[in-house]
């Protein structure tokens, strides 16, 4: 799950219409409402790693209902780069 500089994780609430900012206590920091009704995953990217990615699925739903991918920027929160694999 993609966490953040500041501290805490953002996760995608499937079923949930919406993508939840958790701090590293548990607590719900925040949230972003979605246009799409199950969202699956969320990782951060762009050059600042400062755009956060969100994924949906359109399982059981009418294929029209949801974009798949959405972008979701001046949130104010920056990414953590990845680690490659060492092994």
């Amino acid at each position: 799950m993609p966490s953040t500089q500041q501290g805490g994780l953002w996760v995608a609430v499937w079923g949930g219409d919406r993508s939840a900012q958790i701090s590293s206590d548990g607590d719900l920091l925040g949230e972003v409402p979605l246009p799409a009704h199950q969202p699956s995953s969320c990782t951060f990217g762009g050059s600042r790693l400062d755009v956060l990615y969100i994924t949906s699925a359109r399982e059981g739903l009418d294929l029209s209902d949801d974009d798949p991918v959405h972008a979701i920027d001046q949130l104010g929160v920056v990414g953590m780069p990845s680690t490659a694999f060492a092994g």
